[in-house]
Formats: structure tokens, C-alpha cells, sequence
């Protein structure tokens, strides 16, 4: 009787099963990889964004104040990059999904709170002197 080479239909499914299970496992850990990447630029990002606000500071004596006035939001790069480019900093970034750090000056002049909306990490306000109503009392504090 002569012996035929080759694969079975049977041992081909489950090397493709196999393939695609270790393949679906890569792919979403790579995705994490990409979330925390994408969350450390925030971090990055939000740190030069402070220290370029306590260089307006220490020149101005207060941090500046968003449109609407004391203890309101508004857009961080809409609104910073005018009064804080080129003088203090060279952009006032959006986060990595292109949505704007939102910003907060509040009473007295010398608190100001970021809202940053990670997406591993829990979203946070980080500033200094800030209020626990800003935001809607929402959002723990960042240790940035």
C-alpha cells in the first residue's frame, strides 16, 4: 500500500487555529503598548505645559485666565498658545487623540488646574492650588 504525503485537512485547521490565536494575542497586547506610549507623551506633554505656565508666572505674577474669567474652562492649546508661544514654549499641545488639555485659572491668581484624559491610566487634573469643585469635582489629582 502506498503512503500518501502530505497534510490532512484536520492538522492544516489546527495550525491555522493556532496561528490566529497567537497572532489575536499580539495584536492586543501591542495595542496596550500603544495606549501607555500614547499616555507617557501626555505626561511629557503636560509637564513642559506647567513649567511654561510657572515661567508666565514668575513674569506676570498671576497664571493666565481663560475667556470666561476666573474658575473656567477652556482649551489649553486654543487658548495658551498666544500668550505662552514662543516666549515660554515652543507649542501648547493636544493630546495624542487630538482632543485639547483642558485648563482652568483659578482664584487666586495663583492656582490653575490640567485636565488630562489618559487611556490606561486613570484621568486626572494636575495644577497648582487647585479646587476640588474644578471640573465638576471629577478626576483624581495627578502626581505629575
Amino acid at each position: 500500500m502506498q503512503r500518501s504525503r502530505g497534510f490532512t485537512l484536520i492538522e492544516i485547521a489546527v495550525v491555522v487555529t493556532v496561528i490566529a490565536l497567537l497572532a489575536s494575542i499580539v495584536i492586543v497586547s501591542f495595542n496596550q503598548v500603544q495606549k501607555r506610549s500614547r499616555d507617557d507623551m501626555r505626561t511629557v506633554q503636560v509637564t513642559a505645559l506647567k513649567t511654561a505656565l510657572d515661567r508666565y508666572y514668575n513674569d506676570n505674577g498671576e497664571y493666565p485666565v481663560c475667556p470666561g474669567g476666573p474658575n473656567s474652562e477652556c482649551s489649553a492649546s486654543q487658548y495658551l498658545t498666544p500668550i505662552l508661544v514662543p516666549t515660554y514654549t515652543s507649542s501648547v499641545p493636544d493630546q495624542p487623540n487630538n482632543q485639547p488639555y483642558t485648563y482652568v485659572r483659578g482664584t487666586p491668581s495663583d492656582s490653575y488646574g490640567i485636565f488630562v484624559n489618559y487611556e490606561v491610566l486613570l484621568a486626572c487634573k494636575t495644577g497648582r492650588n487647585m479646587s476640588a469643585t474644578w471640573y465638576g469635582g471629577w478626576g483624581n489629582v495627578c502626581s505629575l
